[in-house]
């Protein structure tokens, strides 16, 4: 048995951030023929993911590892701290837009926020994504949600790939069996990746998608 863990921006979307049918269609087919299980593990909201994948998906993990969905089953960790941070954040609070956990600024407002909150002493990580950072309590991350959906779904025992491209994927190609970088990733994705493929954004999926295809010999009971 697999999972699949995939980022959502330029990673089965193209560089305008067009969904890829083509993407999804074979993940779609590896699915059908029982060959993997498919969450995807994002920065974005719950809301927005399952408007683009709600059809597609077994899982969600939104915001950046704050938010857990499956079977029907939503989970939400790192609530009460990130009252606290937003709590500290009120003198720059038209800076920063927070979801339901997590906080998402320009990253041109890093040093602001950062000076807030560590005047007060608050808990908290930043992670870049691009030209925007993410504003989490300290211990949410995409590898802790992808741990804690896994152990939710009874995954503990599946290969377990991931497939990312930025900052804030690290941590999740960091817990997994094969960790997969695009040949559009991040620099640090890639050293620590026991993959990268040729192509970049959806069509480096898409190449890594073809090839486990080719390999598939563990399917879902």
């Amino acid at each position: 048995m697999m999972v699949l863990f995939t980022d959502y921006d330029r990673t089965i979307t193209d560089k305008e951030l067009e969904l890829c049918s083509k993407v999804i269609n074979k993940i779609a087919e590896l699915r059908n023929a029982r060959i993997l299980r498919f969450i995807v593990a994002s920065g974005r909201t719950l809301e927005f993911l399952q408007g683009k994948l709600s059809d597609f998906a077994d899982g969600f993990v939104a915001e950046n590892g704050a938010i857990i969905y499956y079977n029907g089953k939503k989970e939400v960790f790192g609530k009460s701290e990130s009252d606290q941070i937003r709590t500290a954040l009120y003198r720059v609070k038209d800076l920063v837009y927070f979801g339901e956990v997590i906080g998402y600024a320009l990253k041109d407002a890093e040093p602001m926020i950062r000076d807030a909150l560590e005047s007060q002493r608050i808990d908290f990580s930043i992670e870049k994504n691009k030209n925007s950072i993410m504003v989490m309590p300290q211990f949410i991350n995409k590898g802790f949600g992808i741990t804690k959906i896994a152990e939710a779904m009874g995954l503990g025992g599946a290969k377990k790939i991931a497939m990312g491209d930025d900052e804030n994927d690290i941590s999740m190609l960091r817990v997994v069996d094969l960790p997969v970088a695009l040949g559009n990733s991040d620099s640090r994705l890639k050293a620590i990746a026991k993959l990268v493929t040729e192509k970049e954004y959806c069509d480096g999926a898409l190449e890594f998608l073809e090839e486990l295809s080719l390999r598939a010999d563990t399917k879902l009971p």
